[in-house]
């Protein structure tokens, strides 16, 4: 998800979207998490200073030695290794979401999404990064089009989208050639998930947009005007989460919802366990929440 420039907080004011961290090389000054994934076994989620933490059930939680204090922006499991990526271009992998090793991207840029296809990962960064790799150790640097941060990138199984700053969407079949779309909005998009039969883009000023084969657009009402900055998809409902513990539902990306989160901190990235039934939710100040709806969260 999603985080750009340096965190501001701003009380009272316009909610910000986590363009929190990605972008402009600023470290982040105070906690928290930013991304998080589920291997199958475990969740894994990163944040600032280099965290990286472990749990197995999304309540009980250990630390990792990441061997970085830079900041680490989103997460992917590809199957077999994590890929973690994050500010300055940092790159980390790990096979067990232990034991961590620092990968060289050949960017000082930061990088703020990472997608698996199945045969490549694919990050996205400042001023139009974009990496592609076939094993999360040797990056090639492509060319996109843009000078836009791209700030989230999701895999459909026939085609990447990456969105970003301005609005700005891009598709490609190959992660190499990238064609700009129109998206219709100049806020920024943070994230993008694919359901199975559409895409779903989130971002600024409660921004939903939807697609069903990420060249044709369409805008979607969410209800809230605060910045969206995480998604996931169940099989059967989305979850948004975002700027003030925002939560929204949607089981058809049409119809939002929204529900209490029980906190007014940040919430940057969420992720479905699968097997094991439940959301988990990550933000500011190290926040952790769980639900097994997406209604009611812990």
């Amino acid at each position: 998800m999603n985080k750009k420039n340096q965190i501001i907080i701003l009380v009272g004011a316009m909610a910000l979207l986590v363009l929190t961290a990605c972008g402009g090389g600023k470290e982040p000054a105070a906690s928290g998490l930013f991304g998080v994934n589920w291997s199958g076994t475990q969740f894994a989620g990163v944040g600032n200073g280099g965290i990286i933490r472990t749990s197995p059930n999304g309540v009980s939680w250990t630390y990792r030695n990441s061997g970085t204090t830079v900041s680490l922006l989103n997460i992917i499991w590809s199957g077999t290794q994590f890929t973690a990526v994050g500010n300055h271009g940092v790159i980390l992998t790990s096979p067990d979401g232990v034991t961590w090793t620092i990968q060289a991207s050949g960017t000082t840029g930061d990088l703020c999404g990472i997608a698996w296809s199945g045969t490549q990962f694919a990050a996205t960064g400042d001023s139009g990064i974009i990496l592609t790799s076939p094993d999360g150790a040797t990056w090639t640097s492509r060319t996109s089009g843009t000078t836009n941060r791209l700030y989230g990138i999701t895999w459909s199984g026939t085609q990447f989208v990456a969105v970003g700053y301005n609005g700005v969407i891009l598709t490609s079949a190959d992660a190499v050639t990238w064609t700009v779309r129109t998206s219709g909005i100049t806020d920024p998009l943070g994230a993008v998930i694919w359901s199975g039969t559409q895409f779903v883009a989130i971002g600024n000023n409660g921004a939903i947009l939807t697609s069903p084969d990420g060249a044709t657009w369409t805008a979607r009402t969410s209800g809230v005007s605060n910045g969206l900055s995480g998604i996931a998809w169940s099989g059967t409902q989305f979850v948004v989460v975002g700027d003030t513990g925002t939560i929204l539902t949607s089981h058809d990306a049409i119809t939002w919802t929204l529900r209490p989160s029980g906190t007014s901190n940040s919430l940057f990235g969420v992720a479905w366990s699968g097997a094991q039934s439940h959301f988990v939710a990550v933000g500011w100040g190290n926040v952790i929440l769980t639900s097994p709806d997406g209604i009611t969260w812990t």
